[in-house]
């Protein structure tokens, strides 16, 4: 009885592994287009103010009404986006440029993200690279190490939980 409860849990958590990444792989793009088109709203704003002398660029909307992402921490958001939107690594203004314009995160900047990275760093979870590009330094399956299971890809592999081709695009 026990064998079939967990083999089904096991192949329920596979479906739904496979349906979080097929779901991220949909809102990496659409993250993209929103940053691209808040990046524009900003610079038409700015030219139209430049343009009356007189019009205020508009306020940035609170994090918490506008952002998915209000409830993380500058140190998740910042693993979270070289997962998902920079799996070669980003510079800290990329990041935070990011944050902005996709996330809608206008409480981060730059003075207190730095400080962020560097315990990331000393953590071991990111690295500097060329200077100024930070990258992971392990692997990572969305949704699997992150929900702090604490099962490596050979423990997930040999559950059936992740295929050998779910592991291959990230990054060690």
């Amino acid at each position: 009885m026990t064998g079939t409860v967990t083999e089904t849990l096991i192949i329920l958590q596979r479906n739904l592994l496979d349906e979080i990444e097929r779901l991220q792989e949909r809102l990496v793009p659409l993250e993209r287009e929103l940053a691209n088109a808040r990046r524009a709203i900003a610079a038409i704003a700015k030219e139209e103010a430049a343009a009356s002398k007189t019009a205020a660029i508009p306020a940035a909307p609170p994090p918490t009404l506008n952002s998915p992402y209000a409830h993380l921490t500058m140190k998740e958001l910042a693993v979270k986006a070289l997962r998902e939107q920079f799996p070669n690594g980003a510079t800290a203004a990329e990041l935070l440029d990011h944050f902005v314009g996709a996330w809608n995160r206008h409480d981060v900047v730059r003075s207190s993200l730095s400080p962020q990275l560097s315990r990331l760093k000393t953590e071991g979870e990111i690295k500097l690279e060329n200077g100024n590009v930070w990258v992971l330094t392990h692997r990572e399956l969305p949704g699997v190490v992150s929900s702090g299971n604490g099962m490596s890809d050979e423990e997930l592999l040999a559950a059936g939980i992740a295929s050998p081709n779910a592991t291959s695009g990230w990054h060690g």
